[in-house]
């Protein structure tokens, strides 16, 4: 126990205090600090910082000039950021994933107007159908994502895909994305696999042509 201005502490975790011993011996040049809680009279409890200095490099005994800081403060700042920095992930979340949503039906808001026109040959027909019946598995994997975010599994499994065929399976979409403009690709003759999820990937693409979109003029 230790007892500094009225301030006593509680039982010290002796493995670390004596391991910032052997460093402060170590290296006498430097400040060790060691982070733990004391108790003042009062009963009250709060955390702290221990630092160790050595006095003198030929002392012997070997004398240490000891300073505890209440760190009350700091920690408490230091977690308001850290709630902030979360609010702010969880804020640019929502707003990708309504940005996604918005593009997901909008590529199923398109191929529905087409298939209520009339005259439209079957294969046209399959064609929509098939793209809608695409884009509501791509928004089911979003909401899925989301769902497996709000219950802490921030990781999504990755697989083996081609490239050329996730961009030809999303032409739908990103055409709707930019819809005044014309879009086109240009796709390697032979398959390119990677490794990543998916949706992840459809995500990229959609928010590329976004952007492409957003800083051309239309034509």
């Amino acid at each position: 126990y230790i007892s500094v201005n009225g301030v006593q502490t509680c039982a010290l975790p002796i493995c670390g205090l004596a391991a910032a011993w052997r460093r402060m011996l170590a290296l006498p040049q430097d400040t060790v600090h060691l982070e733990l809680r004391l108790k003042a009279k009062s009963g009250r409890e709060f955390p702290a910082e221990l630092s160790l200095r050595r006095a003198s490099d030929h002392s012997a005994p070997v004398q240490a000039i000891v300073t505890v800081e209440d760190a009350s403060q700091r920690i408490a700042a230091r977690e308001q950021a850290a709630q902030r920095d979360r609010f702010e992930a969880v804020a640019r979340m929502t707003a990708g994933i309504a940005h996604d949503f918005s593009n997901y039906l909008t590529s199923i808001g398109a191929a529905g107007e087409l298939m209520s026109l009339h005259g439209l040959p079957p294969e046209d027909m399959k064609s929509m159908g098939e793209q809608i019946f695409q884009q509501v598995c791509q928004a089911k994997k979003l909401v899925e994502r989301l769902q497996a975010f709000t219950k802490g599994k921030a990781t999504v499994s990755s697989g083996r895909l081609d490239l050329n065929r996730t961009i030809r399976d999303s032409a739908w979409m990103l055409r709707s994305v930019a819809s005044a403009f014309e879009v086109d690709f240009a796709l390697a003759d032979r398959p390119v696999p990677i490794a990543a999820n998916e949706v992840d990937v459809r995500q990229i693409l959609s928010h590329l042509v976004a952007n492409a979109c957003d800083a051309m003029q239309p034509g």
